[in-house]
């Protein structure tokens, strides 16, 4: 650009101008990059976030199953330790979670959990495919993500129960 036989020089690292005198043979602008980011490098960079958070998102329910059932396991130990307190104190286990103070604990799908004494004959209890009992002395379990439970527990409606076995030896999804 020039003006007054002096040419304006747009200095690349402060984008400011500045006035350089230049002699009269020179007929050529010297040009500079601007500072900001075109168009077009601002869509690929939105694009690329948005590819990376779709594969981000696929991953939440997964994850979200994982930690729901890890949180109930943890909770099915706390509450078996509750009912083996009172097991200490009166000699057999409690008719309810609510005597122990645990009615009202739901599990990470918002479903109260299931609990049966088996002491004495009460209760009807759990069976595997070989007619065994999972528990002798109480059952213990959640209804998983699903909410569907069976008496039977190699019923497919059991398949994501989180379950108590063992007599407390293992604490886990019934599908094992």
């Amino acid at each position: 650009m020039k003006k007054n036989n002096t040419f304006y020089y747009i200095n690349p690292g402060s984008g400011a101008c500045r006035t350089i005198p230049v002699s009269a043979p020179l007929k050529t602008v010297v040009a500079c990059d601007s500072n900001g980011f075109t168009l077009v490098e601002l869509i690929t960079v939105m694009a690329i976030i948005g590819i990376l958070a779709i594969i981000a998102l696929s991953f939440v329910p997964s994850v979200k199953n994982v930690v729901g059932t890890s949180k109930c396991q943890a909770e099915i130990r706390v509450i078996e330790k509750d009912i083996a307190a009172y097991m200490v104190d009166k000699g057999e286990p409690p008719a309810s979670l609510n005597v122990i103070g645990r009615a009202g604990l739901l599990d990470p799908w918002g479903r109260p959990y299931q609990y049966q004494s088996l002491v004495n004959g009460a209760g009807t209890p759990r069976l595997d495919s070989m007619l065994q009992n999972y528990n002798s002395d109480f059952d213990l379990f959640s209804q998983g993500s699903d909410g569907a439970s069976a008496q039977d527990f190699d019923d497919p409606a059991s398949k994501d129960d989180i379950i108590r076995s063992g007599n407390g030896s293992y604490v886990g999804k019934r599908s094992f």
